[in-house]
């Protein structure tokens, strides 16, 4: 009538790793609301107002380059869970990365895009 400890399985520390890959991807939304802040209150803190005028090209540049520092921060950390599962030999371990990183990629593209339409069209 004792207590029996079983060893744990050889697949369990690592699958446990993938999961944690795969729930830093919550960390995305709160990297996009904290990159929108940093976007749009570089150029307040600056003294321009995009709403009347378009800031200079060097405030709008500052201000891409702080929003995708912030925004690619949670990137960071699935990476390093990632590489865990993966130097686990978890199957599916770069899964989370590709998705954190086409996330990633697609806000760098569509604020590019952005960006220099307003450069042309304004």
């Amino acid at each position: 009538m004792g207590i029996t400890v079983r060893p744990s399985e050889a697949g369990r520390s690592s699958s446990r790793e993938v999961r944690r890959a795969w729930w830093s991807l919550i960390l995305v939304p709160v990297g996009f609301v904290a990159a929108f802040v940093v976007g749009e209150g570089i150029p307040a803190w600056m003294g321009h107002d995009s709403a009347i005028a378009t800031p200079p090209l060097w405030v709008m540049a500052l201000a891409f380059v702080a929003a995708l520092v912030v925004f690619a921060l949670p990137l960071l950390v699935t990476l390093v869970l990632s590489r865990r599962a993966a130097t686990a030999n978890e199957p599916g371990a770069w899964t989370p990365l590709i998705v954190s990183a086409s996330i990633v990629g697609s806000f760098v593209v569509i604020n590019l895009v952005s960006g220099l339409l307003v450069l042309i069209f304004d």
